[in-house]
């Protein structure tokens, strides 16, 4: 599976597995490590908050919000994401909402309808902080400097 690049369960240690063909609805409170073969409809959230981290292989699906500090996706999430660290979509996954991250790893073929929210988006690189577009009333403007940088060019 392609979360083994990560180290998969192994460097993670999994505490809690929701095996394929189980269906769980209602919120699911967790520690530690949790593995989603199969679906939860509801929200889904580390205990305490953002500490855990989530792996939802191809045939994993949650239908709610979800609060990690590290998550790798290949299913389906219908909802928020909020993820305090990395995360990691595959190229199956397939996201309907928005993800909120610190740092984001987004392989070709993977599907995000909504909005990508970096926690640091007021972070310029210094080489940019310069760029006449870098400059507007928070100190630069993101689209433009963005564009300018050459990251879409």
């Amino acid at each position: 599976m392609a979360w083994e690049t990560w180290g998969g369960d192994k460097q993670y240690g999994i505490d809690t597995l929701i095996g394929r063909g189980c269906r769980i609805v209602g919120k699911v409170v967790f520690q530690g490590g949790l593995r989603v073969d199969g679906q939860i409809i509801g929200d889904v959230q580390a205990d305490p908050v953002g500490a855990g981290y989530l792996i939802l292989p191809a045939e994993g699906r949650i239908e709610g919000e979800v609060r990690v500090s590290a998550m790798v996706v290949a299913g389906e999430v219908l909802g928020n994401l909020h993820v305090t660290g990395r995360v990691e979509l595959l190229a199956r996954a397939r996201i309907i909402g928005d993800i909120s991250y610190a740092s984001i790893k987004m392989r070709a073929g993977c599907s995000v309808t909504g909005q990508l929210r970096p926690f640091n988006d007021l972070n310029v690189p210094d080489a940019h902080a310069s760029l006449p577009a870098a400059q507007g009333p928070e100190g630069y403007n993101r689209n433009i400097l963005i564009f300018k940088a050459g990251a879409f060019t």
